[in-house]
Order: structure tokens, then C-alpha cells, then sequence
């Protein structure tokens, strides 16, 4: 039976991607991404010279993320005004991993193994993502090893 090499963070780190150090259940510092300058459009409704409706579009510079992480950033604050505790943890955690996976190339489930945890260490974890998504700072969070992570 082959037994895999683990996945490295340094090995797996996608160029171009800014990230926030945090350390992860294998003991290992990982990245969540941050927000970075993104170019969208603008579309302004307004009126003609005869009062017609139209539409102008221009680009403009935001700072943020891809729509997919955007799409999840919202559902976390929809569930965290409206919806229970597992519906919480669920929008948390699958914004987690989309940030791990845009800053490193990992499979869905080894990003999920990463992200194992005791839940005495949730809510560093939830202050962690959101400050990450938010744009505030935080120092470096130490997630405690997973048990059995160097068999």
C-alpha cells in the first residue's frame, strides 16, 4: 500500500494570491486569502435626452473577492441574522475552505481535514474568517494539532 506524502502548504501555495497565516490541524501554516483589487463593472440606470431609460457602464476598482466567495460571504451573514447555530458553522466553514482553496491548490477533503477543530476553538476561528474577509488584522491564530496527524 503507497502511503501519500502530505500536502505542503509552500507546495500547494497558488502565485499571486495574498494570504493570512493561520495555522491549520496538521500543525502546518496555511493561508486564507485575502481581498485584492478587482476591476467590475458599473451599470447606472438613467434617461436619455428625450427621458428614455438607458443604461451607462464603466469599470470600476473595488477591493474584494471572486463572486463565489462574495456569494458565500452572504450567506454566512444571512445565516448568522436568521438562521441556527449548524446553519452558522455549515456557511462558515465552506467559506473557510473556498479562502484555503483559492489560496491553495488542496482537494475539498483534505481542506476539510485541515480544518478539524475542538469547539473550544470555534470562536477564534469564526473571529479569524471574518476578520480576514472583513480586511481587519489579526495576529497569527494557533489551531491545536489533529490528533494522530504525524502517524
Amino acid at each position: 500500500m503507497d502511503e501519500q506524502q502530505p500536502l505542503l502548504p509552500e507546495k500547494t501555495r497558488r502565485l499571486g494570491v495574498e494570504t493570512f497565516p493561520i495555522k491549520l490541524a496538521d500543525g502546518r501554516i496555511w493561508g486564507l486569502a485575502l481581498p485584492r483589487p478587482r476591476i467590475r463593472l458599473n451599470v447606472l440606470p438613467g434617461v436619455d435626452p428625450i427621458g428614455r431609460p438607458i443604461e451607462t457602464i464603466g469599470l470600476v476598482t473595488v477591493f474584494g473577492y471572486p463572486l463565489e466567495i462574495r456569494r458565500l460571504i452572504e450567506e454566512l451573514q444571512r445565516t448568522s441574522t436568521q438562521g441556527s447555530a449548524e446553519l452558522q458553522h455549515e456557511a462558515l466553514f465552506r467559506l473557510a475552505m473556498a479562502l484555503v482553496q483559492r489560496a491553495h491548490e488542496v482537494p475539498t477533503e483534505i481542506v476539510a481535514d485541515l480544518l478539524e477543530m475542538e469547539l473550544d476553538e470555534l470562536p477564534a476561528f469564526v473571529e479569524t474568517v471574518v476578520s480576514v474577509v472583513t480586511g481587519e488584522s489579526l495576529e497569527l491564530i494557533d489551531l491545536p494539532r489533529k490528533s494522530g496527524a504525524d502517524v
